[in-house]
Parts: structure tokens; C-alpha cells; sequence
């Protein structure tokens, strides 16, 4: 007569429970990363998608001006003005903690761009500003490490701007 098995034995039941205790104690910092990660990369992408918007607004701003100024209003901060002198007005960029703000006469706009890092630099040629070159990237600490992603550099040249050869 044949005997058929219809139940698992306790020495069973208790290596597979092992097995599995095992599978999610070491399953359990990664899932934890990825779920971390998620959210935060979407984040960063939307920041970024803002930093597009403000930098396609600057360059604007910078073709059609006749005059380029930076000046530093505290250089413990690094803090920054860039002035844009236009045929008509007087354009104002202004970087503060996470944000950056836009002027013009009695309007303004601004941009919410949280761990996004801003440098600007005018470039010269004979003392006379051209272009401005625009530096930016979101810097964020993961795991004690501090990571730059979405780095770029732009120029942007203004409308009296030229090079002498």
C-alpha cells in the first residue's frame, strides 16, 4: 500500500518560516531605500522642471537687455543681485534661500527651487559686460553623502553684447 503525504512536517513549516525571516530581514533596507527614493527623485524632477522655467524666463531677460550688473549684497551669504538694464526698465534677479526672485518695477515672480544651488558670473570683454553664465544644480545629503545631480551651464548673451575680435 502506498502512504500519501498530506501534510507538511514541523521541521518543514520551521525551515521555510527560517528561510523567510531570513529573505526579509535582508529585503528590508533596500525595499526601505527604494521607497525613500521614489518620492525624492520625483521631487528633484519637478524642481528641475522649475529651474527650466526660470532659465528660459532669465534668458529672456538677458537677450533683451542693453546692460549686465551683478552685485553682492553679502558675500557671508553669497548672496547676489543680477540687474539687467532693458530699453525701457530695470530687470532684477535676486537669490535668497531656496528661492529666486524676479523684478520689474512694482512686479515680480518667483521660483520655489528647494536644494537647488545658483551661480552666476558675468562675462567681459574689455569691461563691458556681454553674457552671463549660469551655473545650477540641486545638492541634497543622502546617507551622510551630499549629491549633485542636474548640473548644467548656460550662457546667455545679451542684446548689445559682441566680441571684438
Amino acid at each position: 500500500m502506498k502512504h500519501i503525504r498530506s501534510a507538511y512536517t514541523l521541521m518543514e513549516i520551521l525551515a521555510v518560516i527560517a528561510a523567510l525571516v531570513v529573505l526579509m530581514t535582508l529585503a528590508t533596507k533596500p525595499m526601505k531605500m527604494l521607497i525613500a527614493d521614489i518620492p525624492r527623485a520625483n521631487r528633484d524632477f519637478q524642481t528641475w522642471i522649475q529651474t527650466q522655467d526660470m532659465l528660459r524666463q532669465l534668458k529672456n531677460d538677458v537677450e533683451q537687455s542693453t546692460q549686465i550688473k551683478i552685485i553682492d549684497i553679502d558675500p557671508r551669504i553669497s548672496s547676489k543681485l543680477l540687474y539687467l538694464q532693458q530699453s525701457e526698465k530695470l530687470v532684477s534677479y535676486s537669490l535668497s534661500d531656496s528661492q529666486v526672485l524676479r523684478q520689474i518695477d512694482t512686479s515680480e515672480n518667483s521660483w520655489d527651487l528647494p536644494h537647488v544651488k545658483i551661480n552666476w558670473q558675468v562675462w567681459e570683454n574689455d569691461n563691458m559686460p556681454y553674457a552671463v553664465e549660469i551655473t545650477t544644480w540641486t545638492e541634497r545629503i543622502v546617507l551622510n553623502k551630499t549629491r549633485k545631480k542636474f548640473e548644467q551651464s548656460s550662457v546667455y548673451f545679451s542684446k548689445t553684447g559682441s566680441l571684438k575680435p
